[in-house]
């Protein structure tokens, strides 16, 4: 009788590399003029302190989201293109008070939001997004 001839060992099965099924997103977003860079105008425009807690800021935060910008009627698409990545449209922000706004766990307070910024969604259309008191709570609420 032959001995160790027990189970013959098994290869592992060859999955598909997950990089070619599963591509990446592609990130538009990020060819329109003005993106890169965007973050260090920002903090050259306001600074490099949260506006909320004032520690080190290492994001930037659009005051008027990109998105809302991209989709404006009232602009043509080359203004909105170039307004999407407009430094005076953004903040500098810490990653914990940033990722609570984005979650709306606590949002940035209205009066934290320099004058100019809000003075640039007024003069671009966009005065309805910053006033609205769900995404900028004010501080007699």
């Amino acid at each position: 009788m032959k001995r160790g001839g027990g189970l013959k060992r098994l290869t592992p099965l060859k999955r598909a590399d997950w990089r070619t099924t599963n591509p990446p997103p592609r990130r538009e977003a990020k060819r329109l003029p003005g993106a890169r860079g965007w973050t260090q105008r920002v903090f050259a425009l306001h600074g490099r302190r949260c506006i909320v807690c004032r520690a080190k800021a290492v994001q930037a935060h659009h005051v008027v989201p990109r998105g809302v910008i991209l989709r404006a009627a009232h602009l043509t698409p080359d203004v909105r293109e170039t307004l999407a990545y407009d430094a005076r449209n953004g903040v500098p922000v810490c990653v914990h008070c940033h990722e609570r706004h984005e979650l709306a766990a606590a949002r940035i307070p209205f009066d934290r939001l320099p004058d100019s910024v809000v003075e640039w969604a007024r003069f671009h259309g966009f005065a309805g997004r910053v006033m609205d008191r769900r995404v900028y709570p004010r501080g007699d609420a």
